[in-house]
């Protein structure tokens, strides 16, 4: 399978940036290979929290207002 990247240019927090850099020179990995690690990951989780709202939404077995509950609870 063939994967085709693309430039994202993003502006972060200095002290962010600065964690970045630290992690990615323990890792022997460069900043972008990181930040494309962490931003593919954070894409992930979130499709599957809103497959799993989506599920739950449609199975009725909680509301609305239940399932929200639950998804917050479970992200803090």
């Amino acid at each position: 399978m063939s994967h085709t990247t693309t430039t994202l240019t993003i502006r972060v927090e200095k002290s962010t940036r600065d964690a970045l850099d630290k992690i990615a020179r323990s890792a022997k990995r460069s900043k972008s290979f990181v930040a494309a690690e962490v931003l593919d990951a954070f894409v992930k989780r979130q499709a599957w929290y809103e497959a799993k709202i989506k599920a739950a939404r449609k199975s009725r077995l909680l509301s609305d207002d239940e399932v929200e509950a639950l998804f917050r609870e479970l992200e803090s």
